[in-house]
């Protein structure tokens, strides 16, 4: 993986893994098509807006003032997820700061999907990030939908800590902040020029707004303005190589130009069997001890589980942090001693519950609830409304200390059974598998 940096006005940096010579991409005809000129939809607050809303909530909470230095705006056309875009250092990310910031942030949750165009400036998620030189501390905020909410200010340097710079955040709040106009006259400018260089984009995509600091391993750092991405990785059903572009606006209110990775080449979403470089890998689920609870009518068997990078021959790498591993991607069969296919049931908890008790078995087959390090409720696996199977959620990340639950009736033996993961996906193998 290689970071390419330009300097304009705003200094980005853009994760790009060329694509082998396997053949042109060919865009997905979808209905979210914006040609050059596209009226103007707005869906959720702008960035003043949002934080106007923030800004009246944390007035009064202690440890202040609190200084602005980092903004992500997310507006996206498809059920996304910010932990399958990847971060530095991806499982601990995702496990650490979704337990402290419990709640729909960059590290929890799907964002809400948005319905406007990408010139408004609107997005139906936001979230900032705020420092204290008083106390040294970071106060994460986010206003979701319109309603903010505000976390439990965490000391620097603490367990949480995703941005990507060695810039304190007090450096960033004096050269990044305040921005020098609202997200509607900074997303008119960067989709002018979006709709210069890429004429008809089309998707899903998501539209990411940053100002400040980088969080994840593929984007950049804003040092005045903004910077607008487009991009696919992360999406539900997205995966190999996309089309990413990257427009910056400068703090004159101009565009500070451009970067990204458009097809025929483009940005690897996932470990992908390309046979190219970095790209020549696989993932490689491992899974730890198990252990087991039941009750009268239901088993409980607890696997916590690694993601790993593994090459083609299945040795793993010392690199158990792998990215970018959506649950959609992943299958998960069960099949007795002698090899029989063992049936799959509806999961009883399809949505959030807050203990496996309110997880009983399904007496019709197995299934599995997948938590998060530390035991909360993530996403569940069984047979869907119309008899498929696969994930409850569109689209969440599978990072290394998860866990997966599997429920049985407790009538079931599944001692000898077999679990096995495999890929959904043809351009991601993914291999592994427990004998219970």
């Amino acid at each position: 993986m290689n970071k390419v940096r330009w300097l304009g006005s705003i200094l980005v940096a853009i994760l790009v893994v060329a694509a082998s010579a396997v053949g042109a991409y060919e865009y997905a005809q979808s209905r979210h098509s914006q040609p050059n000129q596209t009226p103007v939809i707005s869906d959720g607050p702008t960035l003043s807006q949002a934080l106007s809303q923030v800004n009246a909530t944390i007035a009064n909470t202690t440890g202040g003032s609190w200084e602005l230095f980092s903004v992500y705006g997310i507006a996206s056309q498809a059920p996304f997820s910010p932990n399958v875009l990847g971060y530095v250092l991806e499982n601990h990310t995702v496990n650490v700061c979704g337990a402290l910031y419990d709640g729909t942030t960059l590290w929890n949750g799907t964002i809400p999907v948005f319905n406007g165009t990408f010139n408004s400036g609107t997005a139906p998620f936001w979230q900032f990030g705020f420092y204290s030189g008083a106390t040294n501390q970071i106060l994460v905020a986010v206003d979701v939908l319109g309603v903010p909410q505000v976390f439990a200010p965490q000391l620097i340097p603490g367990a949480c800590y995703p941005w990507d710079d060695t810039i304190p955040p007090v450096k960033w709040s004096q050269i990044s902040f305040p921005l020098p106009m609202d997200s509607p006259a900074a997303a008119s400018v960067a989709w002018a020029g979006v709709s210069a260089y890429w004429s008809q984009p089309r998707g899903p995509f998501v539209e990411i707004i940053q100002a400040g600091p980088d969080m994840f391993g593929g984007l950049g750092d804003t040092l005045s303005g903004y910077i607008f991405w487009f991009e696919r990785c992360g999406l539900a059903g997205v995966a190999g190589l996309q089309p990413v572009l990257g427009v910056s606006v400068n703090a004159t209110g101009t565009s500070g130009g451009y970067s990204g990775d458009l097809p025929p080449g483009g940005t690897n979403c996932a470990l992908q069997n390309s046979g190219y470089g970095a790209s020549d890998a696989i993932y490689r689920v491992v899974p730890g001890l198990t252990s087991t609870n039941s009750s009268p009518t239901t088993t409980w068997t607890t696997v916590p589980f690694q993601v790993a990078i593994a090459y083609p021959n299945g040795t793993l790498t010392n690199d158990y942090d792998a990215w970018g591993l959506a649950n959609w991607m992943e299958r998960l069969t069960l099949t007795s001693s002698n090899n029989t296919s063992l049936p799959s049931g509806t999961p009883t908890c399809g949505s959030w519950v807050p203990t496996l008790v309110d997880c009983p078995s399904n007496s019709s087959g197995w299934f599995a609830v997948l938590l998060s390090e530390g035991g909360k409720y993530i996403d569940s696996y069984g047979v869907q409304p119309g008899g498929s199977v696969g994930w409850n959620n569109p689209v969440s990340a599978l990072v290394s200390n998860q866990k997966l639950v599997l429920v049985f009736p407790s009538s079931w033996d599944p001692g000898g059974d077999n679990l096995t993961f495999s890929s959904n996906v043809a351009n991601s193998t993914i291999v592994g598998s427990l004998i219970l």
